[in-house]
């Protein structure tokens, strides 16, 4: 990990564009930032405000804010607040606008006790049943929420007091916390108007303001935040630059205060200069090799065991991720309950066991799909090595690179004949959680077509693991399941960077990698 002026703040994942420079668009956008403020893009302008103005290579989507999806992660959490947080460091939860909490004994019901100074943007008054509109939103399957399964195990909701509500499981659950922790308390009087963006009302920093679809997103500071003095700064313009070449020269050129999802080796040109570099450690994205156990040849385990052990996941950190990232064979952190660092390497770069394996599984000749995102740098990088890897082992190769619509169809799908290369984002949130809600590792129906019983088994005595010396044995179980496997090939944990100017500080980031700027400020 290259260690150039790297501040403790760190956020966001996903989508790291390629590209050459989009000179009209950029001018574009920059016409419409200056519209839209006179100020310039850190600091206090004629009106005497501050602003901040973040560049992003991907526009915002308002309909997916229930689920946690990489685009949003700039603006969710700038807007809405949630009943909890969580140490980054300890991982265990913090106050949000619920103030605490309460289990039962049996740990099936959790009582929360709410904050009684919490406005919604409009005015209103925030409370019991505004908590219980927003999980029920999340409890709809159409939702996509991740976190719908936890929800779904709610049998009932009440508000027991004006700034109390209850919940009862169906079941203990060792990752209930990460539904609170997730999801964002929105407005039901506006809800209507959320997934088109014309009504985007929350209860956090940042008052919602308008929305130009594929150019900008204006923010306004919250005057009646509970957060006495919070936010500092009063104005946040979001820009999209749908081009890596176009958002590196407009922090370059001061047009932004903030690159924001940047290309790991424009990070690697930008920490030369005077910007602060940040990332989202400790939290990451599992980059890895999808496998259709369903589609041969990789019906048999020793063809995909192969595989794994053809990666050669330094080469990968090195070039793909630019040095931020670490190599790893497994897709959550090494340091959960029950894991060692033994496990980063279950499998290592071994052509002569791979070329091995291939022999036993019958060398096949068929030519293999190796389908990635085209239209994201990293995973079109990553397929490139992968592509390479497998080749010197014996296998044919037929890369596809897809567009962005067409392959997440073909992925949710399910329908992919052989290897693609992804990413998932809620493995450093909780095991639970990802095995419950990623469609890469939820039992009985995932992408992988594994429907064997012991991993539905192995995957339920993660989510109802009460004590750490359980989650530890259910964590331990589950790994080893899957490197044996070898259906899911995790090659990098790759953090994801931001460079922004050095007036600006304070920038943070939460459990899922959403933005936050309450203590923010520019210098």
């Amino acid at each position: 990990m290259p260690a150039p002026r790297t501040s403790s703040g760190g956020f966001t994942r996903r989508t790291l564009l390629g590209g050459s420079l989009a000179a009209a668009t950029a001018l574009l956008v920059d016409a419409c930032a200056r519209a839209a403020d006179s100020s310039d893009s850190s600091g206090t302008g004629s009106s005497g405000k501050t602003l901040v103005t973040i560049g992003v290579p991907t526009d915002i989507v308002p309909a997916e804010f229930l689920r946690q999806v990489a685009v949003n992660q700039v603006v969710v959490g700038l807007v809405f607040d949630t009943l909890m947080k969580v140490d980054l460091a300890t991982d265990q939860p913090l106050p949000g606008v619920a103030t605490s909490w309460r289990w039962n004994t049996e740990k099936t019901q959790l009582t929360v006790n709410l904050r009684d100074d919490v406005r919604f943007h409009t005015g209103r008054a925030f409370g019991p049943e505004d908590v219980i509109f927003s999980i029920k939103k999340v409890q709809d399957p159409t939702s996509g929420a991740q976190t719908s399964p936890i929800a779904q195990k709610i049998s009932a909701m009440t508000a027991s007091g004006p700034h109390q509500v209850t919940f009862v499981l169906t079941e203990p659950m060792s990752n209930f916390f990460d539904l609170l922790t997730i999801t964002p308390m929105i407005d039901s009087k506006t809800y209507s108007g959320l997934a088109s963006g014309t009504h985007v009302v929350g209860t956090g920093p940042f008052v919602w303001k308008n929305w130009t679809p594929g150019t900008s997103v204006s923010l306004t500071r919250f005057g009646q935040y509970w957060q006495p003095g919070k936010p500092a700064i009063d104005n946040v313009l979001i820009r999209v630059y749908s081009q890596a070449q176009a958002l590196l020269a407009a922090i370059q050129s001061k047009q932004i205060t903030m690159a924001y999802q940047i290309v790991p080796r424009d990070a690697v040109t930008l920490a030369k200069g005077s910007y602060t570099i940040s990332t989202s450690a400790p939290q990451f994205t599992d980059w890895y090799v999808g496998v259709n156990v369903a589609a041969a040849p990789f019906t048999d385990i020793r063809a995909r065991q192969a595989v794994a052990y053809a990666l050669d996941r330094d080469r990968i950190t090195s070039q793909v991720f630019s040095g931020y990232g670490q190599p790893t064979c497994v897709p959550w952190s090494d340091t959960s309950p029950g894991l060692s660092a033994a496990d980063a390497t279950y499998y290592t770069y071994d052509l002569g066991k791979a070329k091995q394996l291939f022999t036993a599984a019958g060398a096949p000749t068929t030519p293999i799909p190796l389908v990635t995102n085209g239209g994201n740098a990293t995973m079109a990088a990553l397929l490139d090595i992968v592509q390479y890897n497998l080749e010197s082992v014996g296998f044919k190769v037929d890369p596809q690179l897809l567009d962005t619509a067409t392959y997440q169809a073909q992925l949710q799908a399910a329908s992919i004949k052989g290897l693609w290369i992804g990413s998932v984002d809620l493995v450093s949130v909780s095991i639970a959680t990802a095995v419950m809600g990623t469609s890469t590792f939820k039992a009985g129906k995932n992408t992988s077509h594994v429907t064997d019983p012991q991993y539905a088994a192995l995957a339920k005595k993660v989510t109802k693991a009460t004590t750490t010396a359980d989650l530890a044995t259910a964590n331990r179980g589950l790994t080893d399941y899957l490197l044996d496997q070898a259906f899911h090939l995790t090659v990098a944990h790759g953090v994801y960077v931001a460079a922004y100017d050095t007036s600006l500080s304070g920038i943070t980031h939460n459990t899922v990698l959403d933005l936050i700027l309450t203590s923010a400020k520019v210098s």
